[in-house]
């Protein structure tokens, strides 16, 4: 877990001499004297001792913070259920009916610890680092003796058990022939990221040559990544192909990472050598890439690899992740602004163009009424079946993009391509695609990738994919901007690209929008999900 350094300073001077005044704390300086009392850190304790002032001054003053609080209430059950929450005076009302329980102060204390939480050295994952500062520009390299690139390809040659005769290898990375269609695995030179050597290792399979420029292309394209796995198909205008193509951020702490990216790397050959002779059919141009080893020549038979979607260990047993999201909904920092489930999934909302989540502006409709979502919608569950893959863990990240269904599947692949030649810090291990206007980056780990694993290691997984989604989003935002997509990138809403979300009576026209917007590239139960959170945020409006 990523490890961070809250601190008093961070909260605003008044409030922290109130607190210590209504405390009966002495010091010249506010922050020492709470920090002396409550620790470094504060606990449950300071908002049981500090909940008045905490709610009157800084909810009172900080409209977001109070939303996020709202919400993690009312989602709780917690104060007078009938109180409405439409305007400042209303809202102030329901906190002040909340009585100071345990499930309060935790709630008050994690989002108080967001407002005064900032970096501290690392020493987790290269995800969660990368959601606090996430990195558009690769960071500068490092020396060659603190390089991992080299054993992290070593490894991998050696757990997918390649013959050598059918491989050719070279420091940084390996090529090799399951049979017609040559897959290729390297590792960037590694960069320093807040301390770390971190590697790009990349996955590539050959696929389809001779493919133009078109319309259609690119629908094709999100059509077969509506269904993708740990990989993307993705289209290299300038060169004229489609491949496949994964990639994950490998540092010394998660090292178990390249479990995924085995799998990654058998499934995309795999599926590869499945359609490659179908995709030109559908497209009406272009043919298999096929090649041949350079000194063994034409592969005879394929490699036994080939089959590992036959023969998949676990496809139809129950996922193990399902009993993973309570345990990932508690832990910390949280990259989400608003999360709901448990049991065998959740939802969550992520700052995109802005901090407005759709279940603030639910709830604070009176002020809200003209603002727009400002946030993406991700969608985490282990009760959805792959049809090619079987049972597993889905992510489907949905952005808040009002465009024509052209443009979203051009978009798809242009991110799609962007993410095999660029540094996101976010694993490329699935695929961006589209349905209808609705762009979403979709994968999905089949049970095999869970094999050995402990309960609490299913939950460290599961969350640090969703922290890679928190990278994702924030990447997308400033890659999609610096194209015009965005536009200004509004702070608040009333962008022309954002999806509007109106104040509707009963909600119902809401639920039905964000539906349409969400949809179900693998069946989602998207009607549960969100009637989930309509529930919980509407039950006690009546």
């Amino acid at each position: 877990m990523p490890r961070y350094r809250f601190s008093w300073e961070n909260l605003s001077a008044p409030l922290l001499a109130e607190l210590c005044d209504s405390l009966g704390l002495k010091d010249d300086k506010s922050a020492d004297a709470l920090r002396t009392t409550y620790g470094a850190r504060p606990k449950p304790e300071f908002v049981r001792d500090a909940w008045p002032v905490l709610r009157d001054r800084w909810l009172a003053d900080d409209a977001v913070s109070r939303a996020h609080v709202l919400a993690q209430l009312r989602s709780a059950r917690l104060g007078s259920s009938d109180t409405p929450v439409g305007t400042k005076a209303e809202q102030m009302t329901y906190l002040r009916s909340c009585h100071n329980q345990q499930s309060l102060r935790d709630i008050v204390l994690a989002q108080l610890l967001s407002v005064g939480e900032v970096a501290a050295a690392p020493t987790a994952s290269d995800e969660s680092r990368a959601a606090e500062s996430p990195h558009v520009k690769a960071p500068a390299p490092i020396a060659p003796d603190s390089d991992i690139g080299p054993k992290v390809v070593e490894d991998l040659f050696k757990a997918l058990q390649i013959d050598a005769e059918w491989s050719t290898t070279e420091p940084r990375g390996f090529e090799w022939w399951a049979y017609r269609l040559r897959q290729r695995v390297w590792a960037d030179p590694a960069r320093e990221s807040l301390g770390d050597s971190v590697v790009c290792v990349h996955v590539e399979t050959d696929y389809i040559k001779g493919v133009h420029e078109r319309s259609s292309t690119y629908e094709c394209l999100s059509g077969l990544n509506q269904l993708a796995g740990l990989s993307a198909y993705v289209f290299d205008p300038a060169q004229g192909v489609i491949r496949a193509h994964s990639t994950a951020y490998v540092y010394a702490g998660n090292r178990w990472l390249e479990r995924l990216v085995k799998a990654a790397a058998a499934f995309q050959d795999a599926e590869a050598h499945a359609s490659a002779q179908k995709i030109p059919q559908i497209l009406r141009e272009g043919e298999p890439e096929v090649t041949n080893h350079p000194a063994s020549g034409s592969r005879p038979q394929l490699d036994d690899m080939l089959h590992i979607e036959e023969n998949l260990p676990g496809r139809h047993e129950p996922s193990p992740f399902t009993n993973a999201f309570a345990s990932v909904l508690r832990m910390q920092p949280r990259p989400w602004l608003f999360a709901t489930g448990g049991g065998a999934g959740l939802t969550a909302e992520l700052a995109f163009t802005g901090n407005l989540t759709a279940a603030e502006i639910v709830f604070f409709g009176k002020e809200y009424q003209d603002r727009s979502v400002e946030t993406a919608l991700l969608v985490v569950s282990g009760a959805e079946t792959n049809p090619r893959l079987g049972n597993g863990l889905l992510l489907r990240l949905t952005l808040p993009l009002k465009v024509d269904a052209e443009t979203a599947a051009r978009l798809a692949n242009d991110l799609n391509l962007a993410e095999t030649k660029g540094w996101t810090a976010a694993h490329f291990l699935g695929a961006w695609c589209t349905k209808g206007p609705a762009l979403w980056f979709v994968s999905f780990a089949p049970n095999l990738v869970a094999t050995g694993m402990t309960a609490s290691e299913h939950a460290i997984l599961v969350f640090n994919l969703i922290m890679s989604m928190c990278v994702r989003t924030r990447w997308a935002k400033a890659f999609l901007a610096e194209r015009g997509v965005l536009g200004n990138v509004p702070s608040a809403g009333g962008g022309a690209t954002t999806v509007p979300f109106a104040s509707t009576p009963g909600g119902a026209a809401l639920l039905d929008q964000s539906l349409q917007e969400v949809g179900a590239p693998h069946k989602v139960e998207a009607e549960q999900v969100l009637a989930t959170i309509w529930a919980q945020l509407h039950s006690e409006r009546g």
